[in-house]
């Protein structure tokens, strides 16, 4: 049987029908992007319905109560505001481009996948990874920048990578930089659904807001590391023992050759998707969501067939068609439905409200920032992903309306948005490494992590201060 066989033949038809229903949601998207047509469109919002429609029998658990509890609410707010028809379509395709964000990106990543890179990777855990401060540096730097590329496929990657490393044995050295690594590159990522929904519905170029953000990126990993630090210092004693008994017993595995070209090649691949981004949006005048998704497919076709493995090429897409997106179908259903209600709230007078509210109790842009910071971090603990109450903010709320520029209302957001996934119980990341590990996802996400939290909401707000103050947003 051919390898191309093995990839797809034990996947259920199902399978194969999700995965077409999902990946028809791409072609519908760059379609609208081309061609302006009220026919298409209205088709798009009719197919997003029937996709809705069709996935909610798979949701589980309290996600199936919570979408159903938003679906009744979003119809009960369009019916009561007599919204026409025209409506409940432009609604149901608000996070079309979400959708289509987030489904493509996972392809970008096969080329990293290689086993030739991750074995480079493992040595130099096992070579230069000995330390503990050094070990919880690099892995939440490498998870950062590898997520901008995978995203949470990272984390699984850094995951198996790290327990590689035969001296630094701490579960919490170990799983606290990976969500840390990750929940920071959600913050500035053009890779990530974050970035698309709040460039897209504020009007700002990705490009433009980079700096800002990179700037709190910075602080937070300053943050982390110091944070850390003592916790490590104590671990060191533990780990110098297990290198003293590594070498006792003859062990020699970090003296398997380092592939550095290997390194090389790896750190070149992800330098040219960013630069190609940050060229085309400047050069060209597709949306950063449409340059996205042309790079994460065409980009692995370019890389493999340079090194001359095309046949690669073809068995990772089957793979990804019949595997990989039937397996976002949870996030597919979320990010459809959370634009559905935004598209209903944004029908009520909830905009005028929460601005009046925010004026009238907080007055000043401190006070204000801070309420948008906390209601983002508490409903995300409490269960509702961030892209819910984020959605309904960018497109119910006019920052101006509460004194706050456009570009601050946006690094505001995404800055609130990467604290809330660091912490909270209730996201992937965390549910992955506490199955992973057999560890609480509490300890996982909040425990272990709540320090760091509350420093970087502090971190934040000041950072959005000084950015103010000294008029650069």
């Amino acid at each position: 049987m051919s390898n191309a066989k093995k990839a797809t033949s034990t996947e259920p038809p199902s399978s194969y029908l999700a995965g077409i229903l999902i990946l028809l949601v791409i072609g519908l998207f760059i379609a609208r992007q081309f061609i302006s047509n009220q026919w298409l469109d209205l088709f798009s919002g009719i197919y997003l319905l029937l996709v809705i429609t069709l996935l909610l029998p798979s949701a589980k658990g309290i996600f199936k109560y919570l979408t159903i509890l938003l679906l009744v609410l979003s119809v009960v707010f369009l019916l009561i505001e007599e919204a026409p028809f025209q409506v409940w379509i432009e609604s149901v395709t608000i996070n079309h481009t979400l959708v289509a964000l987030f489904i493509s990106v996972p392809f970008l990543g096969v080329p990293i996948k290689s086993k030739e890179y991750l074995e480079a990777l493992k040595q130099v855990y096992i070579r230069y990874m000995q330390n503990p401060n050094v070990f919880f540096f690099l892995t939440q730097s490498f998870t950062h920048f590898m997520a901008i590329i995978l995203n949470v496929g990272s984390v699984s990657i850094f995951y198996q990578l790290g327990g590689a490393n035969p001296y630094v044995k701490s579960t919490r050295t170990l799983s606290s930089p990976l969500i840390r690594g990750f929940a920071t590159a959600l913050i500035w990522s053009p890779f990530f659904a974050a970035m698309a929904l709040v460039t897209t519905y504020l009007n700002i170029e990705w490009a433009n807001s980079v700096p800002f953000l990179l700037g709190f990126v910075i602080l937070s990993f300053m943050a982390s590391s110091l944070l850390e630090w003592r916790l490590n210092h104590k671990e060191h004693e533990k780990t110098q023992e297990n290198i003293a008994a590594a070498s006792e017993s003859g062990e020699e595995r970090y003296l398997v050759p380092l592939q550095k070209k290997k390194l090389f090649e790896l750190g070149g691949f992800l330098v040219m998707i960013i630069v190609s981004l940050f060229v085309l949006e400047q050069f060209t005048s597709l949306s950063m969501v449409t340059l996205v998704i042309f790079i994460s497919f065409l980009f692995p076709l370019f890389w493999l067939t340079v090194k001359r493995r095309f046949r690669r090429f073809i068995i990772e897409s089957l793979r990804y068609a019949s595997v990989t997106v039937p397996l976002l179908k949870k996030e597919v259903l979320l990010f459809l439905v959370a634009g559905l209600f935004s598209g209903a709230v944004a029908q009520t007078s909830f905009g005028v409200w929460i601005a009046g509210f925010l004026n009238d109790m907080y007055g000043g842009y401190i006070g204000v920032s801070l309420f948008i910071i906390l209601t983002i971090i508490v409903s995300s603990l409490i269960g509702f992903h961030p892209i819910m109450i984020i959605t309904v903010y960018v497109t119910s709320l006019e920052p101006s309306a509460i004194h706050l520029s456009t570009m601050y209302f946006a690094v505001l957001l995404l800055g609130a948005w990467g604290i809330a996934t660091s912490i909270s119980p209730m996201t992937g990341v965390s549910h992955l490494l506490a199955y992973e590990m057999k560890e609480k996802v509490v300890n996982i996400s909040l425990k272990w992590n709540l320090g760091y939290g509350a420093l970087s909401l502090g971190l934040l707000l000041t950072y959005m201060v000084i950015l103010h103050e000294t008029g650069l947003i």
